[in-house]
């Protein structure tokens, strides 16, 4: 039980000896029942008001309480926002900079690409310049001896009539060789 639901109780008590007493004679008691009863009326139309403002301050602190949590309810709806902004920003930095690093590879990837294609064209076209020099100089070869070989036959063939067509036209021929 609450001090302030006694207090009614002490003033009916205090009423009804007050009551009891106003059929007394005596005057002095009387006159003190009556400052009494004055007093008791007094004290309860302060202790309504006391109660009133008791009343009146525990609204104002539920209200207090209500704007608190509603402001604490905003001020954390906003750091949510702000943290999932954060987030979504994070996230496209990321896709971002993954993009970006596919990009650098592909680009990598490419000049490496190119460079071994023009390097690989270069070995073969060396290769193949290289080669067809060596076919030129064994056709080259080849052909010598085939000029030399056809030049023995026909000295062992017709000697007498043997004049090498393949010589220097100012040069004057050779001898025939027994």
């Amino acid at each position: 039980m609450r001090t302030f639901d006694r207090v009614p109780l002490r003033l009916a008590v205090l009423a009804l000896v007050l009551i009891g007493l106003s059929g007394c004679e005596d005057q002095e008691a009387r006159s003190s029942a009556t400052s009494a009863s004055k007093k008791a009326g007094e004290l309860e139309s302060r202790i309504a008001k006391l109660e009133g403002d008791l009343k009146s301050m525990q609204e104002s602190v539920d209200g207090v309480r209500g704007r608190l949590e509603n402001r604490i309810n905003e001020d954390i709806s906003k750091v949510q926002e702000q943290i999932r902004g954060a987030e979504e920003k994070l996230a496209k930095s990321l896709d971002q900079n993954r993009d970006d690093l596919q990009k650098n590879l592909r680009d990598q990837l490419e000049s490496v690409r190119r460079d071994f294609d023009g390097r690989l064209d270069n070995k073969i076209k060396v290769d193949v310049a290289e080669s067809f020099q060596a076919v030129r100089k064994d056709i080259e070869k080849t052909r010598e001896d085939l000029i030399g070989f056809m030049d023995k036959q026909l000295k062992e063939l017709y000697p007498y009539a043997y004049q090498p067509r393949r010589m220097d036209p100012n040069a004057a021929p050779e001898k025939p060789q027994p």
